[in-house]
């Protein structure tokens, strides 16, 4: 997991919108979403603020934890699953349309 997807991991686990977190830092969501999609460069300093607004430090976030890796590999494959799912319904519904 690299750090970008570990600060989304701990968002999500602390129940933090993108939106709250941008909020607490004075950044526009769209601004930390870059960051979290690792579109945008990510500095030590930037790190320490995003940190203390999601309750952590540093050296909490760099100690390696195989669950909490182990849960956002499965957390990110449900995601996936929820857009496949979500296609499908689409797909079918024009199907359901054509065929009326």
């Amino acid at each position: 997991m690299d750090i970008t997807q570990k600060l989304r991991f701990l968002r999500e686990e602390k129940g933090f919108s993108q939106h709250y977190v941008a909020l607490k830092l004075k950044v526009s969501q769209q601004a930390y979403q870059k960051i979290e999609t690792d579109e945008s460069k990510l500095t030590i300093s930037k790190l320490r603020a995003i940190l203390q607004v999601l309750e952590s430090d540093l050296q909490t976030f760099f100690t390696p934890n195989t669950t909490d890796d182990r849960i956002s590999v499965i957390l990110e494959e449900i995601i996936d699953m929820k857009k496949k799912i979500a296609n499908f319904e689409k797909l079918l519904k024009r199907i359901k349309k054509g065929h009326k």
